[in-house]
C-alpha cells in the first residue's frame, strides 16, 4: 500500500482511513491501515484486521499447540471479510491449503483481492454467496472450517439453526476442526448456543470478551 511515511507513522498511534468504498449491502464500509495491517470496518464492527485478527489468531494458536494445524489441506471460511484468517495461515504458518472464501458482499471480495490477498495462491476460490445457501449446497469436505458470521455486532441468526450445524458436520473431515467466532453478552443465550453445538460436536471455548471463540470437533 502506497502511503506517505508520516501516515504510516501516525498509523501506529491511530487507524488511518484509506478508503470508504461503496457497497449495496453495507452502508458504511471503510478500509483502514493500523500498525502495519489492513483493517475492514463496517459501522462499529471490525471484520478484518490483517494477519492479527484476534479470533483466528487465538484459534490457530490452540490448534498449532496440539499439533493439528499443520494437517490442514482444505479450508472453508464462511464470512470471509478481507480474508484475514487465510492471510494468517499463509504468512505466520506458511500453510497454503486449498481454500474456499465465502462472502455475501461482492464489494468486500473485490477489496480482499486488492488489499489483503492480492498475491494469493491459485488454489484460493472467492465465492460470492450467502453462507447458509453455500453450506446447504456444498458437497466437499474440509479439514478446517471457519465460521465468522455477524450482522453488525450481533451473531448472525444462521448460527442459531440446528440444520446449519448439521450441514457443517457433513462438510467436516473426520479429524477436522471448526473455528467459530461469536459475541455473547447474555449468559443464557450463550448456554443455548453451546447446547446446540453439543448435539454434534465436542468443543473448547477461548474467551476474549465479548468474543467467545469455539473450537469444534466431531463427536465420536
Amino acid at each position: 500500500m502506497n502511503l506517505p511515511w508520516y501516515k504510516r507513522y501516525w498509523s501506529y498511534l491511530f487507524p488511518i482511513t484509506v478508503l470508504k468504498p461503496s457497497s449495496e449491502i453495507h452502508d458504511k464500509l471503510s478500509i483502514k491501515y493500523f500498525r502495519g495491517q489492513i483493517q475492514l470496518e463496517s459501522d462499529d464492527a471490525l471484520y478484518s484486521d490483517g494477519e492479527r485478527y484476534t479470533p483466528f489468531r487465538l484459534g490457530y494458536n490452540r490448534l498449532a499447540k496440539n499439533g493439528t494445524l499443520q494437517n490442514v489441506k482444505t479450508f472453508l471460511l464462511l464470512g470471509a471479510g478481507l480474508g484475514s484468517a487465510l492471510r494468517r495461515l499463509h504468512s505466520v504458518y506458511n500453510l497454503h491449503p486449498e481454500t474456499f472464501l465465502v462472502e455475501h458482499d461482492e464489494a468486500i471480495i473485490a477489496l480482499s483481492k486488492e488489499y489483503l490477498l492480492l498475491r494469493q495462491k491459485q488454489n484460493v476460490q472467492f465465492i460470492c454467496a450467502d453462507a447458509s445457501q453455500y453450506i446447504f449446497e456444498n458437497q466437499n469436505k474440509f479439514d478446517l472450517i471457519g465460521v465468522d458470521l455477524f450482522e453488525q455486532l450481533r451473531n448472525s441468526s444462521i448460527i442459531e439453526k440446528e440444520d446449519f450445524w448439521m450441514e457443517i458436520k457433513k462438510s467436516l473431515t473426520s479429524s477436522g476442526h471448526v473455528i467459530v467466532n461469536t459475541i455473547f453478552i447474555d449468559k443464557k443465550e450463550r448456554r443455548t448456543f453451546e447446547n446446540l453445538l453439543d448435539k454434534a460436536f465436542t468443543f473448547d471455548c477461548l474467551v476474549r470478551k465479548p468474543n467467545y471463540i469455539y473450537i469444534l470437533q466431531l463427536k465420536t
